[in-house]
């Protein structure tokens, strides 16, 4: 779980739960879940980006893995609108007739607008709520985030943000988690400390993020216009359900879509395909729309490409599963999902790493066309205190699109872990332990081992939600073989399991 609502968050459930865990705070009939597309939610966001240009002619999206928030410029347009008020006023009017609640900031800088939405959408208010009227001297941005608009005063980002917590200068979170250990919970605190203890502590991305929300770094905003999609299209004189027709139109119009991208050094994502029949292509026409009588299937692809043969087998082969209850009118083809093609030099020889991964992509989009985007999966680490649920499937599809990776709890930093753990742990017979209780001998399988070395513990609790807590005190072993094993004592009880090998 990535977020909630209000009235769940009331009740005790918030992100990082697990659907099982918030059913035990909410009862299961009241629940709704709805799955977590990321890849949806960046496509969403940047379509509003693109709507935004009616209040500015520069609207970029934040470069973050989970974008949450738009960026504008309007120092160039606010007089137009009647000034900086009304401009974010008229923001937040046309966001909520949308249904949406937004924060709207304006500042010096991109960092600034940012850090006093941040605050307005964590309740963070007081003097950092600053109302100014009249020109700027510094180029003015709003910060759209996800309610009323704040307007920091020419110079006064230091004054503003001085109250905000340190989340509102978009640090990771690891270094949010040594700050708050170190008592340090606001900005205020942070730009009365110096300079090159900060640097030489945290390292330059501290300085950087607090430079440009005060406006000593440059942090210039990349537009994000919405390219007009790649697209083509065929309408048949008489509506045909002929095989070989169908095939040899699709291929055509597939390789012009491809052939367009090409010039844009784009290739394909996700494509559409779209079949319009001619009882439905009536019907819309009676109706002056609808959707009846249409065949629709999309192809989602591992890699960009623009290889129209191998789009095309793709989208063919699940052409082939399906049947026409009428003849095809029209048939339509559409990018629905780009991205930058990557060129590189090509290799001597043909069986190199680069081409294992085109393999590799190859088979992954075949297989994802014929069972589904549902069943071709990859694991994915989460936040999760217990290892052997911290990670999910997810399609290997949309893995390129999901950049984003979720962060392990931070506070402190974690020690290093097995890549094979196993899914259930298995106990261990110890045969001879120290006064401290810690393993000398153990027995694994049948076989003796003697421990040479131990490292530890890495304490692990889960929450009290969970039903039936776990408590574990893991550590790091190395055998007189030479095995490097991750174990665990249960707290409980004082039983040890192994839980992983290192390689």
């Amino acid at each position: 779980m990535v977020a909630c609502s209000d009235a769940a968050a009331r009740l005790g459930v918030g992100p990082g739960m697990t659907r099982a865990e918030a059913s035990v705070l909410v009862d299961e009939s009241a629940l709704h879940a709805e799955p977590y597309d990321p890849a949806a939610d960046r496509r969403m966001l940047e379509s509003l980006a693109g709507e935004c240009e009616r209040f500015s002619p520069t609207v970029g999206v934040e470069e973050v893995d989970r974008p949450e928030n738009l960026l504008l410029e309007i120092g160039s347009v606010s007089r137009l609108f009647g000034g900086e008020e009304i401009v974010a006023r008229k923001i937040v009017d046309d966001f909520s007739g949308r249904g949406l609640e937004v924060h709207v900031a304006v500042g010096d800088t991109p960092g600034a607008a940012w850090a006093v939405a941040y605050g307005l959408e964590h309740g963070c208010h007081g003097h950092a709520c600053v109302a100014m009227l009249g020109d700027r001297e510094h180029m003015p941005t709003a910060s759209v985030g996800m309610a009323p608009a704040n307007i920091v005063p020419p110079g006064g980002a230091a004054e503003a943000l001085a109250p905000l917590p340190l989340g509102a200068l978009r640090l990771p979170a690891d270094m949010l988690g040594v700050l708050a250990a170190l008592g340090i919970d606001e900005i205020g605190q942070l730009m009365r400390l110096s300079r090159d203890a900060l640097a030489s502590r945290f390292g330059p991305e501290l300085l950087c993020r607090l430079g440009q929300a005060l406006g000593r770094v440059e942090e210039p905003i990349r537009t994000c216009r919405p390219t007009v999609a790649a697209a083509a299209e065929h309408g048949f004189d008489y509506p045909t359900a002929h095989r070989p027709a169908l095939e040899s139109h699709l291929r055509r119009l597939i390789a012009r879509v491809a052939g367009e991208l090409v010039a844009r050094q784009e290739g394909v994502t996700r494509l559409r395909c779209e079949f319009v029949l001619e009882q439905g292509a009536r019907r819309a026409s009676a109706r002056r729309g609808g959707s009846e009588g249409l065949l629709r299937i999309e192809v989602g692809l591992y890699q960009a490409s623009v290889s129209a043969g191998d789009l095309f087998e793709l989208a063919w082969m699940q052409v082939e599963r399906r049947s026409f209850s009428s003849p095809v009118a029209t048939l339509r083809v559409e990018a629905i999902g780009t991205a930058p093609l990557e060129y590189r030099q090509g290799e001597l020889f043909a069986q190199g790493p680069r081409e294992s991964t085109r393999r590799l992509a190859r088979l992954i989009d075949r297989l994802t066309a014929r069972l589904g985007r549902r069943a071709v999966l990859g694991a994915r680490l989460v936040a999760d205190a217990q290892p052997e649920l911290a990670y999910r499937y997810e399609p290997l599809i949309d893995r390129r699109a999901r950049a984003s990776r979720a962060p392990w709890p931070c506070g402190r930093r974690q020690a290093p872990r097995p890549l094979l753990v196993a899914a259930r742990p298995s106990p261990l017979e110890i045969t001879r332990s120290s006064a401290g209780g810690m393993p000398l001998h153990f027995e694994e399988h049948h076989r003796m081992h003697r421990v040479v070395h131990l490292w530890g513990p890495e304490r692990i609790e889960t929450g009290w939600w969970r039903g039936r807590s776990v408590r574990r005190d893991y550590y790091r072993v190395e055998t007189a073989e030479g095995r490097r094993l991750w174990v665990f004592r249960r707290l409980g009880d004082g039983k040890w399991f192994l839980h992983g090998r290192f390689q």
